[in-house]
């Protein structure tokens, strides 16, 4: 992709509801009284996220498919939920408690 190329319109309002619903989900995950273990693990889950938009965006600047726009709108909440189960795990394999 050339740095001149534009972005197709139809990736603005599933990016603008992903921003918001990572920002709720940050905001709740860091009101959650566990030494802030659980909003550490949503940040990297939401900077994860975030990478994996800006991949599909370079790949496909001018005709996402409708699998990406759903990926994007709905990602945010399928990851941080994802992570928060997977630290918990991993947390208590390695014997970590809280």
């Amino acid at each position: 992709m050339k740095l001149s190329e534009q972005i197709s319109p139809s990736y603005t309002r599933p990016v603008i509801e992903a921003a918001v619903l990572s920002a709720v989900l940050l905001i709740l995950s860091f009101m959650v009284l566990d030494m802030g273990e659980t909003g550490y693990a949503s940040v990297f889950a939401v900077v994860a996220f975030w990478v994996g938009v800006l991949q599909i965006v370079w790949r496909r600047p001018q005709t996402p498919t409708v699998a990406d726009l759903q990926v994007i709108r709905f990602g945010p909440l399928v990851v941080v939920f994802t992570a928060q189960v997977l630290a918990r795990l991993i947390w208590q394999w390695r014997g970590v408690t809280f």
